[in-house]
């Protein structure tokens, strides 16, 4: 004869519904506005990118010459950096189009006369990411040249 089979204990039987209940919220959230077409209340709030903390950071891409076709400059390298984290934190990690373009120009100084260096900028906005700059302008138009005494800091 077989042994009957073990019952859910009733800690166990809360962890299973908790989860089908939690797992199909999660499911039906995207669903009832993208496909239902329904708008987010209560039940099914607007889904947030950004809140608070990626409001002050941007996405950043260099390109060395005119239009987004040109090819990307890796600004580790130009620099002179091995790694990420050798550079100061404020070139990594560009919180406004005013970083952004004080990195741009440090590239143009150390690309030397002729460097033509644009910025395609992306920063955070609570709805995604908001582009600031197509690579329209080149940051190396008003850059001086460097000095002899000037350093990576």
């Amino acid at each position: 004869m077989s042994a009957p089979q073990p019952s859910l204990s009733p800690l166990r039987h809360v962890r299973l519904t908790s989860l089908l209940v939690f797992g199909t919220w999660m499911l039906v959230g995207p669903l009832w506005r993208q496909v239902l077409g329904h708008r987010p209340d209560f039940w099914f709030p607007k889904w947030t990118m950004f809140t608070s903390y990626g409001k002050d950071v941007c996405k950043v891409e260099y390109h060395a010459g005119a239009g987004l076709k040109s090819p990307k400059i890796d600004v580790f390298e130009v620099l002179g950096y091995e790694q990420p984290w050798d550079m100061p934190r404020n070139y990594w990690r560009l919180k406004s189009q005013n970083s952004v373009n004080q990195l741009g120009r440090r590239l143009c100084r150390t690309m030397g006369p002729g460097a033509e260096v644009r910025a395609n900028v992306w920063c955070g906005h609570s709805t995604g990411w908001k582009r600031k700059d197509k690579a329209t302008v080149n940051l190396c138009a008003a850059v001086r040249a460097p000095g002899p005494q000037e350093k990576r800091p």
